[in-house]
């Protein structure tokens, strides 16, 4: 899932500043805004759909949303998030320019025998042995850097319980999983800040639970929020109706 970012912006737009008095908190409302453009993009992409009635009425936003003219109701295929089209653009162009691409290569180049595309080489280059190439390298490189940030967070993780004296529940190959999910949709730094905040959550029912994996990344959206809260970093809302 692509990022949600923030914009300084959004801190003198009209708009947020009326869901902020409207709500009473403002960590609160960048909370909101966070789980309003997390739910926005999981339908805008690749169709550009808007949020359905359904999964609004699920995700429980509140109303102050569409009375601060922050979402669009009126819309029959669903609600709008204000700006999506400005904000989520850059995903299309991306994927334009990836079959621009695509079909340059077809038209040019050539496969080898592995069926990768090439191109410039000669019938025997193709057919020749073939060395360890710098992307092959990269690839190897990048493998190990990400088991390296696993076994890190991991722990990070560890060493944040004990710090409160819990043991860390090691559940093996899942434990793993969740671990590269959180890299892989976040990056090294703001994985780390998600399991201070979780592992410093004053939830009793966490507590007894001893703070497991599983429930970050099933309650993923709240941390985001809370951790987002104190970013300054790009969304803009966007005029569009």
């Amino acid at each position: 899932m692509p990022r949600v970012n923030i914009e300084t912006s959004v801190w003198s737009d009209a708009r947020f500043q009326r869901l902020m008095i409207t709500i009473g908190d403002r960590h609160r409302a960048i909370g909101v805004i966070v789980d309003l453009w997390i739910l926005a993009q999981q339908f805008w992409f690749p169709d550009k759909k808007l949020i359905p009635v359904e999964a609004w009425t699920i995700a429980s936003l509140p109303e102050a949303l569409v009375e601060c003219g922050l979402v669009d109701d009126r819309r029959p295929e669903g609600y709008y998030a204000k700006g999506a089209e400005k904000h989520f653009n850059w995903w299309f162009e991306g994927m334009v320019q990836r079959r621009d691409a695509g079909k340059r290569r077809a038209s040019t180049g050539q496969r080898d025998s592995s069926g990768r595309w090439v191109a410039g080489q000669s019938t025997n280059a193709l057919t020749s042995e073939r060395q360890p190439s710098p992307s092959t390298s990269s690839s190897v490189s990048s493998s190990k850097k990400a088991q390296l940030d696993t076994l890190k967070i991991w722990e990070f993780y560890s060493n944040a319980l004990k710090g409160r004296g819990i043991q860390a529940i090691d559940q093996g190959a899942k434990t793993k999983r969740i671990c590269n999910q959180l890299l892989e949709l976040h990056g090294f730094e703001t994985t780390k800040r998600l399991v201070h905040a979780y592992v410093n959550d004053s939830d009793k029912f966490l507590k007894d639970k001893a703070y497991p994996l599983a429930l970050l990344h099933s309650q993923l959206q709240t941390y985001l929020a809370k951790i987002h809260a104190l970013e300054k970093a790009p969304l803009d809302f966007g005029s569009d109706v």
